[in-house]
């Protein structure tokens, strides 16, 4: 299981089968295939998205990837796209 501060997002609903032609979900996918392990990476059942440090995400990685450095607007991103936190166990 991921820490307790991570934040965990998963794709839901049969709405989500368009989403993988968006350029938002390709970056996401790139995205985590090219950054650091501590940051963000795949669950180990690779179903889930995981945020390890949502503050060096934002500083690090949303500036290259989208245009902001802010993890909120992610976020939402991530629900506009059918991703949805998963509660923390």
């Amino acid at each position: 299981n991921p820490p307790r501060m991570a934040s965990v997002w998963q794709v839901q609903g049969t709405e989500a089968e368009g989403a993988t032609d968006s350029g938002f979900v390709r970056s996401v996918y790139t995205l985590l295939r090219v950054c650091d392990a501590e940051i963000a990476g795949w669950s180990h059942d690779g179903l889930q998205v995981v945020i390890f440090d949502p503050a060096r995400f934002a500083s690090e990685l949303c500036p290259k990837f989208f245009r902001h450095r802010n993890f909120q607007s992610f976020t939402r991103l991530l629900n506009m796209y059918q991703f949805h936190r998963v509660p923390s166990a």
